[in-house]
């Protein structure tokens, strides 16, 4: 009862930093918090809700199905919404913000910690798979980046590069996958339908997204 109640307040409490950064972002020098905005009925708030909520009911059924470590159910849930949030932000300006990316890695660094911690007869081993993934992340999508020419932008670097040293190296290489699956079926069936042209630019956070959401899912499958 303990861990479901600890569960909801987490949540809880990552609905509302989600959304009040989403008013930062929109109003940046202008913002002033109020948790009533948090809970007013809008289209941001509305996905960001159903995200945190579906996303954390599949994590919690399997986690206490599988018998896990609830310290991962947390870690994918934060580190995941954060991803949701950068793809709002994406979507609208065309970039992720750089004080969304050190928060992130803030997060991701705490919990690759107490995973190192709490395996420490294998921390060279954890540490080592951590700092391969992102380094790999960051190599496969810098490259990617300067063939591109502005395909990919610097905040997807910082973004994917985050991810692999949440995932490690075991994952990173599903995670890249999935998301460049997800962009090259988006691609083809916006062309078919026309509703993009070859050189237009398109928003890489929500395929990242959906990549590390898609790694998640199976991974507990």
């Amino acid at each position: 009862m303990m861990r479901l109640l600890i569960f909801i307040l987490v949540m809880l409490f990552l609905y509302i930093f989600s959304s009040s950064y989403l008013q930062y972002d929109e109003l940046k020098d202008k913002f002033n918090f109020n948790i009533k905005d948090c809970f007013k009925i809008s289209k941001q708030n509305i996905l960001l809700a159903v995200q945190i909520l579906l996303l954390g009911i599949f994590g919690y059924c399997m986690f206490v199905d599988l018998d896990l470590d609830f310290i991962g159910l947390y870690k994918y849930l934060i580190v995941i919404t954060i991803i949701f949030v950068a793809v709002c932000i994406d979507v609208k300006k065309q970039i992720i913000p750089n004080m969304l990316c050190i928060i992130l890695l803030i997060v991701v660094a705490l919990f690759d910690c107490y995973q190192i911690l709490l395996q420490i007869d294998n921390a060279k081993a954890f540490a080592l798979s951590f700092l391969i993934g992102g380094g790999a992340a960051f190599i496969i999508f810098f490259i990617s980046m300067l063939v591109s020419r502005g395909g990919i932008g610097a905040g997807d670097v910082k973004l994917i590069t985050i991810i692999g040293l949440c995932v490690g190296s075991a994952n990173i290489l599903n995670v890249i996958f999935y998301t460049l699956l997800a962009s090259f079926v988006y691609s083809i069936v916006m062309l078919i339908l026309r509703k993009v042209k070859l050189k237009d630019f398109i928003a890489m956070a929500p395929f990242i997204y959906i990549g590390m959401l898609v790694n998640f899912i199976i991974n507990l499958m």
